[in-house]
């Protein structure tokens, strides 16, 4: 069979991970029964060019050649990819980079946008009243001499719930931090709870927390962490010990509320403030789960008598009031207004370049992802670069070292592919740590992640942001553009789209996208019942529920799923003491709190590999089909692998080999239509034209 000779085209993720990569061009080579070959070359020529080169070159197929420049020559088969220009020293400012950028690759800077920055506003820590001297100590000790006038009205207003919603490094933390310690400080026997959507979050903030908790109560072991990567042994040690302000995640949490009248009793029989960090997150099916598990542990603690005070912090929300009340179950003050200063940001719509003798068909956005991550650290500005997938992540980083290691020749630039890293999840804890606090020391001068970097986890001074396609939503895109610009530098940040519908509606409307008005509204609905059942079933399972008062705060889904799980067994009508119509547990799973909070499957398939006890990674089993299968490629921190066998059946174990691939794959997604039945005639409909889209380089607004 005759081989295409398509250059570039970038592999398709899960069936729920399509839409980013649709992108996907050139070469489809016949590979394993169920899958597509793709190669790694970068250009992304056309068949007819590519086929006239190989011509000249009197080569058939695709051999290694020696790495060319722009200059297309030809004198044996080479791979073109484009070579990155370096300058000796590093660019002061990293706005001086657009115009070298701008003459170097004509047409790709499509739309500019600054966003200028604010002064802010604060107020001398001596003049907010009733700050304790022990607290004001702890804040100077940090170098904090003046808080924020929303820190200020968030201090003021302690004695209410309510949830501070302002933009990337406000000092939200500080926002709840300051009068959960005045709590602690107050009732001798207080505990509090900080819950973080991750575990990165958690231990990125913990030192800071232990040291404001120390200068004010005495002691930083008075703080402690238990996440899924906490020990047995060292949990057994943190129960002992009883900490008084416990940092863990939702995840945790939920698996911990069964045990509240035996391992955890300290931890819930005295709490008294439960902090929700980062609660944007919580939206989708995850932020149902994390409703509901609020709703579990406040029966608890009103069981003991005792109200919950819930301070919550998020990133900008356009409906911050309802999302709240939905989340916790109670009407919660907002504040909104950001007194925070920000540093200018410009934001860079940046189109890939055309293909070869193709007025339409554009080069692979991965690829240019990776070249402006190489032009921005060979310039000495610090970078990072968000994909939406693991594998889009692999193939930037795999892209920006090859680009760096080419360069590396180059007086300045030594070293540089060594100082970039990947992120994402499916890694160990001890490699996460280890890129985090790589990140911290400033050591990585860039780094390629998926959106497990969108957080608050500090990633130290970085100058710029490339979002590789769209990113879900204008929250997010802002999320994460504010990770760079911090310490008061200016910062880039640019968007390049893939040739799908939504990125192409925001390349025709970039003024839109870059409106920090127009964020979502950020979606939290009680109305899954299969969610609402499941902690019902643990609810149950910690304590029998009072059905005409205790199912109302689950949400209106929550009646109907309870009569389903008396008719399968797992709820029963039993009188307990005080209500003859309680509902108690009596299913035959004897944790039913058990069950996932972020994926819909619980069991995993784990990748291993071959002829050592090496485990790569774990992928959750509903999403395995579409990554790991016989002859697939598979990649971990820019090293690839070639997947044996799968066992499907048993132990759920996929066995991997170290190769040295020049192509990925991805699986062929096969749809079979079968007619059934034929309907009387319908009145024929007009076919769509199809719209291809062609920015005119003239009216672009630059």
């Amino acid at each position: 069979k005759k081989r295409r000779a398509g250059r570039k085209a970038v592999g398709k993720r899960g069936a729920e991970e399509a839409e980013a990569e649709a992108e996907a061009e050139g070469a489809l080579l016949p590979f394993f029964p169920g899958s597509k070959r793709y190669s790694l070359d970068r250009e992304g020529l056309d068949d007819a060019d590519q086929s006239r080169q190989d011509s000249k070159a009197g080569v058939s197929g695709r051999t290694a050649g020696t790495r060319t420049t722009e200059t297309r020559t030809t004198e044996t088969r080479t791979t073109e990819t484009r070579t990155t220009e370096t300058l000796p020293a590093a660019l002061s400012c990293p706005t001086q980079l657009l115009p070298l950028l701008k003459s170097k690759y004509k047409d790709r800077l499509y739309y500019q946008q600054t966003i200028p920055g604010r002064s802010g506003s604060s107020v001398d820590l001596e003049e907010v009243g009733d700050v304790p001297r022990a607290l004001k100590g702890a804040l100077k000790q940090a170098g904090i001499e003046r808080l924020y006038e929303h820190q200020v009205e968030a201090w003021k207003r302690r004695d209410r719930d309510f949830i501070v919603t302002t933009s990337t490094s406000s000092g939200k933390s500080l926002c709840y931090l300051l009068p959960t310690l005045m709590m602690l400080a107050e009732e001798e026997e207080g505990v509090a709870i900080v819950m973080y959507p991750t575990k990165a979050l958690a231990n990125d903030q913990l030192a800071k927390v232990r040291a404001m908790v120390g200068h004010v109560l005495g002691s930083s072991s008075l703080v402690g962490i238990l996440d899924g990567d906490v020990s047995q042994e060292d949990r057994d040690a943190l129960c002992s010990d009883k900490p008084r302000l416990l940092l863990t995640n939702p995840d945790f949490l939920s698996m911990a509320l069964p045990y509240h009248e035996s391992r955890y009793r300290w931890l819930f029989e005295n709490l008294s403030v439960v902090v929700l960090d980062e609660a944007h997150v919580y939206s989708g099916a995850f932020g149902a789960h994390v409703a509901m598990v609020v709703r579990r542990l406040k029966r608890l603690a009103k069981r003991r008598g005792g109200g919950l005070r819930f301070y919550l912090s998020s990133a900008t929300l356009s409906n911050a009031a309802e999302f709240a009340r939905t989340l916790v179950g109670e009407d919660v003050l907002v504040i909104d207004t950001d007194t925070s200063p920000s540093s200018e940001r410009t934001m860079v719509v940046w189109l890939p370049g055309l293909m070869a003798r193709s007025a339409h068909r554009r080069k692979s956005p991965v690829y240019e992802s990776a070249v402006l991550l190489a032009e921005c650290m060979q310039k000495g500005l610090p970078t990072i670069v968000f994909a939406k997938t693991r594998k889009l992540a692999e193939l930037v980083y795999s892209y920006g070292v090859e680009i760096l290691t080419a360069s590396s020749k180059d007086e300045g630039t030594r070293g540089l592919a060594t100082s970039l890293a990947v992120y994402r999840a499916g890694f160990s804890p001890r490699e996460r740590r280890d890129i985090e606090e790589r990140l911290v020391r400033g050591d990585l001068k860039g780094v390629v992640a998926t959106n497990v970097l969108e957080l608050g986890i500090d990633i130290g001074g970085l100058d710029c942001s490339v979002h590789l396609g769209w990113q879900g939503s204008r929250s997010s895109l802002w999320q994460q553009a504010g990770r760079t610009g911090r310490r008061g530098r200016k910062s880039l940040a640019f968007f390049v789209p893939f040739q799908g519908v939504l990125d192409d509606f925001f390349v025709r409307n970039p003024a839109q996208l870059f409106d920090p008005a127009g964020i979502e509204p950020t979606v939290l609905s009680l109305s899954n019942a299969h969610i609402v059942g499941s902690h019902l079933r643990a609810a149950a399972y910690e304590r029998p529920l009072v059905p005409d008062v205790e199912l109302e705060p689950f949400g209106g889904a929550a009646e109907a799923a309870a009569d389903r799980l008396i008719r399968e067994g797992d709820l029963s009508r039993l009188p307990t003491k005080g209500n003859a119509h309680a509902l108690a547990y009596t299913g035959s799973e004897l944790n039913p709190a058990g069950f996932q909070l972020r994926s819909i499957d619980a069991d995993v398939v784990t990748i291993i590999e071959r002829g050592s006890s090496n485990v790569l990674e774990q992928i959750e089993r509903f999403k395995a089909p579409f990554v790991v299968y016989p002859g697939a490629s598979y990649s971990k921190r820019g090293k690839s692998y070639l997947i044996e066998d799968v066992d499907w059946n048993g132990a759920g174990i996929a066995h991997a080999v170290p190769a040295n691939l020049a192509y990925y794959t991805t699986v062929v997604d096969c749809t079979a239509i079968k007619t059934k039945t034929t309907l009387p005639s319908l009145e024929a409909q007009p076919t769509p034209a199809e719209v291809v889209y062609t920015p005119a380089p003239t009216a672009a607004p630059t």
